[in-house]
């Protein structure tokens, strides 16, 4: 039996991107890339976060609309922290610098499936909802930005369920014999 061998996470990325594409079996290219590679766990997450091609279609309306409605959050955001600018210039360009490159990832995300990034997602609208619910004055705005933020929350869970049934919040779920449930 040949020695294992590392591989960069980014590498592998690709390795299973194009073999999935190619229309091998997650299994089988778990299989495959266990015997040659040491690190199984990095494989199954790299495996576990691609979405199944029947799941992609099925889910891909919900998808599509989780993307607008980012986009409507983040343009409504990128509008505050303008307005932000005009009061505190040096802060306001930091924050707009940090914001936009994570908002755009984000999308990239969502544009092209990946598991962990709706949990991800729904960690920060559920933060974005406590954050409103400090700020509670029944108005419409907060009431607004509240069921917005909660809409983005769970559908993000939702889609994350269903179109990655296999990939648990810290990564791909096992069966009772420890083995990865791809």
């Amino acid at each position: 039996m040949a020695k294992k061998k590392y591989i960069p996470t980014k590498e592998l990325i690709k390795i299973v991107e194009s073999d999935l594409i190619k229309g091998k079996s997650k299994n089988e290219l778990f299989e495959e890339l266990s015997i040659e590679y040491y690190e199984s766990n990095t494989i199954a997450k790299a495996i576990a976060m691609f979405p199944d091609n029947i799941l992609k279609k099925k889910y891909n309306m919900f998808n599509t609309f989780l993307l607008l409605l980012i986009a409507i959050y983040v343009i409504n955001k990128m509008f505050d922290i303008c307005s932000y600018v005009l009061i505190n210039p040096v802060l306001g360009l930091i924050i707009l610098a940090i914001y936009l490159p994570i908002s755009l990832w984000i999308a990239m995300k969502i544009y092209r499936p990946r598991a962990y990034i709706y949990n991800i997602i729904g960690v920060l609208s559920i933060l974005s909802v406590l954050y409103s619910l400090k700020g509670f004055d029944g108005s419409s705005p907060w009431v607004g930005s509240f069921m917005f933020s909660t809409l983005i929350a769970v559908l993000s869970y939702y889609i994350g369920s269903r179109m990655f049934p296999n990939y648990g919040f810290r990564g791909p779920k096992k069966d009772s014999e420890g083995k990865y449930i791809l």
